[in-house]
C-alpha cells in the first residue's frame, strides 16, 4: 500500500466515524439523576448511585434488584429523618 493509499484509508475511516457521538457521559447522568430529588442527600445518592453500579454486575434478577434498590432507599431516608 502506498503512503497515499494509506492516508486516503484513514481519512475514509475518520468520515466515516464523524457523525458517531458517544453518549457515555449522558449515560452516567441520567443514572444519577434517578437517585436525585427522592430526599436523599448528595452523599447517599451517590452512594445509591455506585451501589446501583454494583447491583448491575450481580447476577440477580431485575425484579429483585429494584427490590433491594427500594428497600435500601427506604432505609436511608428513614435513618436521614431520625437525624
Amino acid at each position: 500500500m502506498s503512503d497515499n493509499e494509506k492516508r486516503n484509508a484513514n481519512a475514509q475511516q475518520r468520515n466515516r466515524n464523524a457523525g458517531v457521538h458517544q453518549d457515555r457521559h449522558n449515560t452516567a447522568k441520567n443514572e444519577r439523576a434517578a437517585f436525585d430529588n427522592i430526599g436523599l442527600t448528595k452523599r447517599n445518592a451517590e452512594y445509591m448511585y455506585r451501589f446501583n453500579q454494583a447491583l448491575q454486575g450481580s447476577k440477580l434478577t431485575a425484579e429483585k434488584k429494584s427490590e433491594i434498590i427500594q428497600t435500601t432507599i427506604t432505609e436511608i431516608q428513614a435513618a436521614q429523618k431520625n437525624r
